[in-house]
Parts: structure tokens; C-alpha cells; sequence
């Protein structure tokens, strides 16, 4: 049974490019070669293909164990990759227990988002940002969400390892302050599994004041 720890943290908003259609300037069939080909920015992920996302890799590492931390690595760094989904703190009954708490947020996000982590198994820390946000309602949201430092606890939760710190950023205008938790996952910490709870600086984005998220990513 993974731990549910509640926390008063950082709530992340993602931001979203929409693709782009450039044009060279001058004639599009142009073989000067010293003119540069145009080459489009990338498309970033939708709100319906980080939603998917963010409950394809929650299911992925619910069937494996966390991870023992004497199989936590010692040295080198990890890069992790994944989603994020959120909902009004207001919408979120946190006396729910894992897995049903993150169920009830990824089953019907509010917003979603982008998930960038590096683990730095050498001096036990984990650093992170959110980004790409998008909105059920309004589509994609400026802004990202970044944390640096997160502590590593080799003696955290029994015998696994887990990570906690602070967060803090601007989405949609909006200051974003809060904590992130996580947790390792598989038999060399293949995924991390966390929670981000965020209040929003007294503003308000969609009428929430404050926001409950969970994030699933992976190596």
C-alpha cells in the first residue's frame, strides 16, 4: 500500500504551443542555399494525449512494487519523463487512500500537464519542472511550475525511498507556490509516482484557489 501523504504545496499549470505553420520569407521553393530551411517548432501534447498519458503510465507502475532502497542507485542520474493531471482542491475528497485519491483526479482532470524529472542518486536530491499546461475548459495555459533540490530520503516511507520539496512558479499569470512528494517505483526505480498540492497566490485560475495534482513518469 503506497503511502497518501496530504500536503499544502505548489500547484503546477501547464502551458501549450499550439503547432505552427512558418514560411520561409520569399518564394517557399527557394534553392538558395543560403537561405535556411524553416523548420517548425514541435507540436506539443494535447489535453486529451496527457490525460491518456498520465493514466497509461499510473497503471503501468501500479502493478509493481516501490522501489527497496537497497536497490535505489548510489551514483549517476536518472532522467524521467511523463504527466501530470489536477483538480481544485474543493473537488478532491483527500481522505481517499492510494490508489483510489490519484484515481479520482486522473479519471477526470481539470488540467494536465507535462512532466520533466532528473534523480541525482549521487547527492540524493530530484529537481523537476511542469510544463505544457492545458485546461479541459479554456485549452493551453502560459507558464510552468519548477522545483530544484528535492531531498531524497533513503529512510523515508519504511523501507522505501521518497522525496519531498518546495515548488513554485507562474501559470496563466498566476503565482503558483506548494510542495511535491514522490516516490520510486520498480525494482531500480524505473517510475516515479507523486502528488503536487499548489495554492495559487490569491488569484484564482478556472475559480480554483488551490489545486491537488498527482503525476506518474518514467525512465
Amino acid at each position: 500500500m503506497r503511502n497518501v501523504l496530504v500536503l499544502t504545496v505548489g500547484r503546477a499549470v501547464i502551458f501549450s504551443l499550439l503547432p505552427l505553420t512558418l514560411a520561409a520569407c520569399g518564394s517557399s521553393s527557394s534553392t538558395d542555399p543560403t537561405v535556411p530551411p524553416v523548420t517548425p517548432p514541435p507540436t506539443r501534447a494535447s489535453f486529451s494525449e496527457l490525460s491518456t498519458l498520465a493514466s497509461k503510465l499510473f497503471d503501468e507502475q501500479d502493478v509493481l512494487p516501490l522501489t527497496p532502497v537497497a536497490n535505489m542507485p548510489v551514483s549517476g542520474t536518472a532522467t524521467y519523463s511523463g504527466a501530470a493531471a489536477y483538480k481544485s482542491s474543493a473537488d478532491v475528497d483527500d481522505t481517499l487512500e492510494y490508489p483510489d485519491y490519484q484515481r479520482a483526479i486522473l479519471d477526470n482532470p481539470t488540467w494536465v500537464s507535462d512532466v520533466q524529472m532528473t534523480a541525482n542518486f549521487a547527492s540524493d536530491t530530484v529537481a523537476g519542472k511542469f510544463s505544457n499546461f492545458q485546461s479541459a475548459v479554456s485549452g493551453p495555459l502560459g507558464g510552468e511550475i519548477n522545483f530544484d533540490n528535492a531531498g531524497i530520503r533513503r529512510d523515508g516511507s519504511g523501507d522505501y525511498a521518497d522525496f519531498e520539496g518546495p515548488v513554485s512558479g507562474i501559470v496563466d499569470s498566476v503565482g503558483v507556490v506548494g510542495s511535491v512528494f514522490g516516490e520510486f517505483v520498480g525494482d531500480s526505480a524505473e517510475y516515479i509516482l507523486g502528488r503536487i498540492d499548489a495554492d495559487l497566490d490569491g488569484a484564482n485560475i478556472l475559480g480554483a484557489t488551490s489545486v491537488n495534482g498527482v503525476f506518474t513518469a518514467k525512465q
